[in-house]
């Protein structure tokens, strides 16, 4: 079995969870943050308008939302000027990030502690795991 060449970078990376979410930090803290501005929250909160586009779609929640995301890649392909088929939806960069990795690694590659990051990318990834 061939052994990926990693950066020294990758070598570096800590055995525990590289990103702790700001919930689990208040509980540890046992208080609320004043103010949440990391992991791409808004300090100012959602705009009036999407307030208004959340209050016109509250009779729709009950239903699935759209697995091929059909009308958002439409939408935000034709801002960007590209197709639909060039825009990925995903779950978070942990889960593009393993969709990345499920396209990049061949069968013969075997996910272990030694060849992923941290212990934690395994949580992350549990469909990428289970391929193997």
């Amino acid at each position: 079995m061939q052994t990926p060449a990693f950066t020294q970078l990758v070598d570096t990376l800590p055995s525990t969870v590289p990103f702790v979410g700001p919930e689990a930090q208040e509980r540890q803290l046992e208080r609320a943050f004043l103010a949440r501005i990391g992991a791409n929250e808004s300090v100012f909160g959602p705009s009036p308008s999407v307030k208004s586009a959340i209050a016109d779609m509250a009779d729709d929640v009950w239903r699935y939302g759209d697995p091929e995301h059909f009308d958002l890649k439409a939408a935000l392909a034709a801002k960007h000027g590209t197709s639909p088929h060039h825009i990925v939806i995903g779950e978070g960069i942990d889960g593009i990030l393993g969709n990345l990795v499920a396209c990049l690694l061949s069968r013969a590659f075997r996910l272990s502690r030694q060849t992923v990051p941290t212990p934690h990318s395994i949580t992350m990834w549990p469909d990428l795991a289970a391929i193997w």
